[in-house]
């Protein structure tokens, strides 16, 4: 299990990917941001929680003018398939 906190400026992104065999959660704890999912956009702003199961497209941006702040924890910790 890898838990971390991930702080990103406004303008800041991370591109479009997914991962083989890890699922994740994000949760927001300060800032608001953008992420497609799959090709479904959302907004996403404090307290709010998204569940990314493996294979799932995904990217995230600060969409805002503070920093976008939010825990990160991914299951397993490699995404190295069996």
């Amino acid at each position: 299990l890898d838990y971390r906190i991930s702080m990103y400026q406004p303008m800041a992104y991370v591109e479009l990917h997914a991962h083989k065999v890890q699922e994740q959660i994000y949760h927001v704890l300060e800032g608001e941001g953008l992420m497609d999912i799959d090709g479904e956009k959302r907004l996403l702003r404090k307290h709010d929680v998204i569940y990314l199961p493996p294979g799932t497209m995904h990217a995230i941006q600060n969409s805002g003018l503070v920093d976008l702040v939010f825990l990160v924890v991914t299951s397993p910790v490699t995404d190295e398939g069996p």
